[in-house]
C-alpha cells in the first residue's frame, strides 16, 4: 500500500522515468534514509526520509537569549542600581537561514525553432553542476555556470546536453537544477532599563543580514537560463535574489508602562 502511495505520489511529478533521475546521490539517499529510520519499521523510514530531507534544504534556527549578568542574575546578581544599568538587562536575539537554492529548468538557444507544444527543454546527457565563482569588481557579475557551444540542429550534442530530435521533447526534468544556496543571519541586540517600578525602556539595534552576505540571483525567475547562448549574459548572475538585501541597521527605542 505504501509503496503505491509512494509511487503514485511521485508519477504525479514526473512525464516519464528516464536514467537520468537514477543516480548515485539519490540511492545513497535512500540508504541513508533507510538506516536513519531503523530496517523493518515503515514509519522510521518515513521519519528518517523526512529528516534528511529538512536538514538537506532547509535549516532556521532561532535563538532568544538574555545575558546572565545584572541584578537578579547568575553572575553579579547583588550588583548597585548604577552597575546594573552598565551591565544589566542585556538580551540578543539570533536567526539564521540556511537553505538550498531556488530551483530552475535549462533551455536553449533554439527553443523557437523546435517548440511547438510542450515544454521547451534540452536533455541531459552528462553531469552539469553550476557553481557560482568569484565576484567580478570590475563588471559586478558572478560566472554561474558558462554556456557550451551552440547547438544548431536537432540532435546535436554540447557539452552535458543534447538538443532534441525532430518530433521530441528534451527529458531534463522541470527543476531539475538548483541556484545559489540562501545563507542570511539577522542579530538584534537590546538593552532593557528600569526606569520605575511601573515604567520600563528597551533600546535595541537589529542588523538584517549581519555578515553582509550577498544571496546571487539564479533560479526560474531569475537570471538567463539557456546553457548554449554563447556570447550572451546566459549563466551570469547580476543581482541578488528578490526579496533579500545587504546589510541594514535599525535603531529602535520604545517605552512601556
Amino acid at each position: 500500500f505504501f509503496g503505491g502511495a509512494a509511487g503514485a505520489f511521485i508519477a504525479s511529478f514526473n512525464a516519464g522515468a528516464f536514467p537520468s533521475q537514477f543516480s548515485f546521490n539519490i540511492s545513497v539517499f535512500l540508504l541513508c534514509m533507510v538506516i536513519l529510520g531503523g530496517m523493518g519499521s515503515i514509519w522510521g523510514v518515513v521519519v528518517g526520509a523526512v529528516l534528511l530531507s529538512v536538514f538537506d534544504n532547509y535549516l532556521l534556527p532561532n535563538v532568544l537569549y538574555d545575558l546572565p549578568f545584572g541584578k537578579g542574575k547568575t553572575y553579579m546578581g547583588g550588583t548597585g542600581r548604577a552597575a546594573d544599568l552598565l551591565v544589566g538587562g542585556w538580551g540578543m536575539n539570533w536567526t539564521l537561514n540556511w537553505s538550498s537554492g531556488l530551483p530552475w529548468t535549462p533551455s536553449y538557444s533554439q527553443c523557437g525553432a523546435d517548440k511547438d507544444t510542450g515544454p521547451c527543454r534540452p536533455t541531459l546527457k552528462g553531469s552539469f553542476s553550476p557553481s557560482p565563482g568569484d565576484f567580478d569588481p570590475v563588471l559586478h557579475q558572478v560566472v554561474f555556470f558558462t554556456p557550451t557551444a551552440t547547438m544548431v540542429n536537432p540532435g546535436d550534442t554540447s557539452g552535458a546536453f543534447q538538443r532534441p530530435l525532430p518530433g521530441t521533447f528534451g527529458i531534463v526534468p522541470r527543476n531539475k537544477f538548483t541556484g545559489p544556496s540562501f545563507f542570511g543571519a539577522n542579530l538584534a541586540v537590546m538593552k532593557n532599563f528600569a526606569i520605575t517600578e511601573r515604567v520600563r525602556a528597551q533600546f535595541r539595534v537589529d542588523a538584517f543580514n549581519v555578515f553582509n552576505h550577498p544571496v546571487y540571483g539564479f533560479s526560474s525567475t531569475a537570471g538567463n537560463r539557456c546553457i548554449d547562448c554563447v556570447g550572451t549574459d546566459a549563466g551570469l548572475i547580476k543581482n541578488i535574489e528578490d526579496g533579500t538585501t545587504m546589510r541594514q541597521l535599525q535603531f529602535g527605542l520604545r517605552f512601556s508602562f
